[in-house]
């Protein structure tokens, strides 16, 4: 019997069922029981690579996966590195970053996460200073995930059984581990930008557990509340409008002639009018990144 059969055997139901998935898609069977053992007892680091320095919290790091949507059965054909931003704009990636972390729900970044090597230079750009914007509407997030990471290893400490036989792992949450752990390993592919979106998966699956378990979550900066914009009004070009030192200025038409200045900035997807923004970048976070990422001529190094 051969030893990764024999370490199915362990497993029983759902979690059966679940182990074969993973195994099927070349997990290993090491990885497999981390992953069934549910988010308290393995972390997302335990799975897709060791913590890496980034702003907010603990990130990973991991190396590129294959992409499973390529078709095997046609003929080789050159490899085609033009970036593609199908489907993927402003407004897709704002909503992804938000939703990590003010629902706990990461699956729409790592979505967004495993095609980050395919995206543009400004639209990763777009990613980065969203996933560092969004730090700005709460208290310190680093502080929120070190105590949550200390309560969860204090509640697991005084659990006596093991969770290998339980199906409540085997459910949606194995799922979430497993898809934002391969997204993390694909994001990681592409240097800065990949650390920190790693950081706000790992803090959109642990503010997911504290909703689940009924945990504190972060608080929000009531000086600094987010509201709703829409492209037109009190967005443009998928950037939030600031208010203006000067009372007789007007914000909106600033900023437009702002981006429409910025080569880089400008040359984003275009935003259909009216679409809604629950979050959005400044464009002053979007010019560091895009400085960062060697995106401006005077940058010196261009981005690939």
């Amino acid at each position: 019997m051969k030893a990764a059969e024999k370490n199915e055997e362990v497993y029983s139901g759902n979690a059966l069922v679940c182990a074969k998935a993973l195994r099927s898609l070349g997990w290993s069977s090491e990885d497999i029981d981390k992953i069934l053992a549910g988010p308290q007892r393995s972390s997302i680091h335990g799975i897709a690579g060791l913590p890496v320095e980034a702003w907010s919290v603990d990130t990973v790091e991991a190396t590129a996966v294959p992409d499973p949507t390529g078709d095997q059965s046609s003929p080789a054909s050159p490899k085609d590195d033009t970036p593609t931003d199908v489907e993927v704009g402003q407004k897709e990636i704002a909503d992804a970053v938000w939703a990590s972390v003010n629902a706990g729900d990461p699956i729409p970044l790592a979505a967004i996460a495993r095609r980050l090597p395919k995206l543009s230079g400004p639209l990763q750009a777009y990613l980065l200073a969203c996933s560092r914007e969004v730090k700005r509407y709460y208290k310190d997030l680093v502080a929120w995930k070190r105590e949550f990471d200390r309560a969860q290893n204090e509640a697991e400490a005084q659990r006596s059984k093991a969770r290998k036989e339980g199906d409540e792992a085997a459910g949606a949450t194995v799922g979430v581990i497993a898809a934002v752990a391969t997204a993390a390993a694909a994001a990681n592919a592409v240097p800065v930008v990949g650390q920190v979106v790693s950081a706000v998966l790992a803090l959109g699956l642990a503010i997911g557990t504290a909703i689940t378990e009924a945990n504190k979550l972060p608080v929000r900066k009531g000086e600094d509340q987010v509201r709703p914009g829409y492209e037109g009004s009190r967005v443009f070009w998928g950037f939030a409008v600031e208010a203006p030192e000067d009372p007789y200025e007007n914000p909106y038409l600033m900023l437009k002639q702002a981006v429409v200045q910025d080569a880089v900035a400008f040359s984003l997807p275009a935003v259909p009018a009216r679409t809604r923004f629950d979050f959005a970048p400044r464009l002053a976070a979007f010019q560091d990144a895009a400085h960062e990422l060697g995106l401006y001529p005077e940058d010196g190094t261009q981005h690939d």
